[in-house]
């Protein structure tokens, strides 16, 4: 099945053109300053559409080391 993309999502309902370009200054700290919308769409869509890792107790803990601390 092909879920196609919700129209809320194209910026062609906003106006914008596939051909505008935009500054990211200040906005996003990844890749270069200026994109046309198609790139930065697609690279919104690389950075927060992907699959994701979740890292969980990756402090270990010396429980003496929080004893002597405590003392």
């Amino acid at each position: 099945m092909i879920c196609s993309t919700p129209k809320e999502l194209d910026p062609t309902q906003y106006g914008v053109s596939s051909a505008a370009v935009h500054s990211l200054n200040g906005i996003l700290h990844v890749g270069p300053d200026k994109l046309q919308t198609n790139d930065l769409v697609s690279l919104l869509e690389e950075l927060y559409c992907g699959p994701i890792a979740i890292e969980f107790l990756h402090l270990q803990v010396n429980i003496v080391s929080i004893a002597i601390f405590l003392i």
